[in-house]
């Protein structure tokens, strides 16, 4: 029982420095973590770049790989001839499913995110035009043909989407930059 009791003065006197500690804080951040609809515009407009969706493609796919041919040169000059009656207007698809060495005869390799800017096929495929065929692109012992059947450009959020997340953020750094001045102003009165 007494061990009860010590516990229950224990926690209200916790509750009690827990609370006496946040008036402390309010008292030192009144009013300097007030946000205004101008400072959320202007985080916004800073970080523009933050609030950006990643730009996506839908990819159509033909692929030959290189180990099931004796005559890389030979392959290319045939990739070379299917890519040419591509651009002239033969559909992608058919040629793709009928000709593609791709093990799961899959044509279609649906979205595809931007994310990786150095890998060599999303740099071509992130560069291409709506309905574009690519050149012959030899990646990974394999000749591949790409054509862009969608595009999904990266596009900055709405601010009316973001406002509650970013006015969560001003706040937060207007409380730290505030804890830490006044900080250092305790630094530099503190007697030592």
């Amino acid at each position: 029982w007494e061990m009860l009791e010590s516990q229950r003065d224990n926690l209200l006197d916790e509750c009690e420095a827990n609370l006496r500690m946040e008036m402390f804080l309010d008292s030192v951040l009144a009013g300097k973590t007030d946000v205004a609809d101008e400072d959320l515009l202007a985080y916004y407009r800073q970080n523009e770049r933050e609030f950006r969706t990643a730009a996506e493609v839908r990819v159509l796919h033909l692929m030959k790989a290189l180990e099931k041919h004796e005559d890389p040169v030979l392959l290319l000059e045939e990739m070379a001839e299917l890519r040419e009656k591509l651009v002239e207007g033969a559909d992608f698809e058919t040629i793709a499913k009928t000709e593609t060495e791709k093990e799961s005869g899959e044509t279609d390799l649906g979205w595809i995110t931007f994310d990786r800017p150095s890998n060599p096929i999303e740099s071509i495929m992130f560069t291409m035009r709506l309905d574009e065929v690519s050149p012959v692109i030899a990646y990974e012992h394999c000749y591949h043909i790409l054509k862009i059947a969608e595009i999904k450009p990266s596009t900055v959020r709405p601010f009316d989407e973001l406002k509650e997340e970013i006015a969560q953020r001003v706040e937060f750094e207007k409380r730290r930059n505030a804890l830490r001045e006044f900080a250092s102003g305790l630094r530099e009165s503190a007697e030592i």
